[in-house]
């Protein structure tokens, strides 16, 4: 029973007496943003668009790297916390970018493979009130995130593949705040979440992807500066992410 055990451990290996992998994509995304915050009243969702860049490369032993970055923007006509009788119905705009570069382990078995990745980020949240004088709050965090990727191929026909994979990741960050005016610089900490939910087709080295897709951040209140602080939020981007790359 342990000898089988253990056969089974070693038949699932990285990328031992196989191709490496070599991936690149570039995404886009419609959904909507939501911007919770702790303060009462201020909890509100706008429509937003996403853009995505990602390159990851394994050698033949299952070792590798990467890198993902993502941008996305609230809708100017849709925005936060509009205010009751403007005539021009402005409210708040938010947009953020995040940058990953990470390590991989790729682990791949027949129909199986799964990337293990670990790495840093950087993430930077704006909330820009689109009224006079068009003040700004600006949050930058960074710290260590992991993610894994599982994905099955479910049928393989000549040069074309049909597979379905999951995604998910956390990250656990530093939070430097600065708000538009303030002279004070506030701190807290950030938890980041990644999920994803979708379906690949390979035709050859081209790949096409589509996903029901999260990006979620919680930050804590922050510190208390002179005797000010700024309340914590739940923000997250939800949409659905059409991908087009190539894969080696």
């Amino acid at each position: 029973m342990l000898r089988a055990a253990f056969a089974s451990l070693l038949s699932i290996t990285p990328l031992a007496a196989q191709d490496p992998l070599f991936r690149g994509s570039l995404g886009i995304s419609g959904g909507s943003y939501r911007f919770d915050s702790d303060l009462p009243g201020f909890d509100e969702r706008a429509n937003a668009g996403l853009f995505q860049v990602e390159f990851e490369a394994a050698a033949a032993n299952g070792y590798g790297g990467g890198f993902r970055f993502e941008n996305f923007t609230s809708d100017a006509d849709d925005g936060l916390f509009r205010v009751a009788g403007d005539p021009l119905d402005r409210g708040t705009r938010a947009s953020g970018s995040t940058f990953q570069a990470h390590f991989t382990y790729l682990i791949r078995q027949h129909r199986f493979e799964m990337p293990l990745r670990a790495g840093l980020m950087l993430n930077g949240l704006v909330l820009e009130d689109q009224g006079e004088p068009d003040p700004e709050t600006a949050y930058g965090s960074f710290g260590p995130f992991a993610e894994i990727e599982p994905e099955i191929t479910l049928s393989h026909y000549g040069t074309t593949t049909w597979s379905v994979y999951g995604l998910f990741g956390f990250g656990v960050t530093g939070t430097d705040i600065e708000v538009d005016g303030d002279p004070r610089d506030y701190r807290s900490d950030s938890g980041f979440l990644n999920v994803e939910v979708g379906t690949r087709v390979a035709f050859g080295h081209v790949e096409l992807g589509l996903a029901l897709f999260g990006r979620y951040q919680s930050m804590d209140a922050s510190s208390v500066e002179d005797g000010q602080f700024l309340y914590g939020f739940d923000g997250g981007y939800e949409g659905v992410l059409l991908t087009a790359g190539v894969r080696f």
